[in-house]
């Protein structure tokens, strides 16, 4: 199993919603590709790795899921305040 990726902080300013949205879709996918490599679990070590890879592989999913609805509900990014 590869290690989750990091990403550069995305400007919601930089991108129009649409481009957006499309780049954390393609993200997202990349995430899920990943989840579903054999794990290892050779070791206990090895298992507690592949443990916490997969944990921060679903953060990561569900913060771009969480992005996309905000940009879904709000794309103007003028915020509920």
């Amino acid at each position: 199993m590869n290690a989750p990726r990091t990403y550069g902080t995305l400007d919601t300013r930089d991108l129009d919603p649409e481009a957006h949205v499309a780049l954390l879709l393609a993200r997202m996918a990349r995430d899920l590709d990943a989840m579903y490599e054999p794990p290892d679990l050779s070791t206990p070590e090895a298992t507690a790795r592949t443990v916490v890879m997969l944990d921060l592989l679903l953060d990561t999913i569900e913060s771009d899921h969480c992005a996309i609805k905000a940009l879904k509900n709000d794309p103007q990014g003028r915020g509920t305040a």
